[in-house]
């Protein structure tokens, strides 16, 4: 396993479905996400310095297959989304986080990658995209919860 800093460049819109998602307990709220390293998505996320993770509506659930099939420059046409810190929040989705990378680890063939959390949304009125045994569900909301 090995570590790098970060670099702090500008860099072009993307978008991709990261392997892994998922808080790091620290004493500042954190996320760790993990990509193949051999896309090009990690490698501009370090130039860029941070990256936004969005958590789709039930009714973007059409942008799953886009950020995964699509070439990048296509993936955002027609896309409404607004720049948080450099990052890009889409409009509409369930919530949002907008990150600065702390770490990076290149483990295998994935990267790992550390962010701070700068900003955070949650739209309770919509619903959470799921992905459970090769599907997408909507998360609905049991009552008491």
């Amino acid at each position: 396993m090995s570590r790098s800093s970060p670099h702090r460049r500008s860099t072009a819109l993307s978008a991709v479905r990261p392997t892994r998602c998922c808080p790091c307990p620290c004493t500042r709220p954190g996320l760790l996400i993990s990509l193949t390293s051999a896309g090009r998505t990690a490698h501009e996320i370090r130039s860029a310095g941070g990256f936004a993770v969005n958590v789709l509506s039930w009714e973007q659930r059409e942008l799953t297959r886009r950020f995964a099939e699509e070439p990048a420059r296509h993936r955002f046409a027609g896309v409404p989304w607004v720049s948080e810190g450099g990052q890009p929040v889409l409009a509409g989705s369930a919530a949002g986080v907008v990150c600065a990378v702390e770490s990076c680890y290149d483990v295998w063939d994935h990267t790992l990658l550390v962010g701070r959390v700068l900003r955070s949304a949650h739209h309770p009125d919509r619903t959470p995209l799921l992905y459970h045994r090769h599907e997408w569900h909507p998360f609905l909301r049991t009552s008491g919860s």
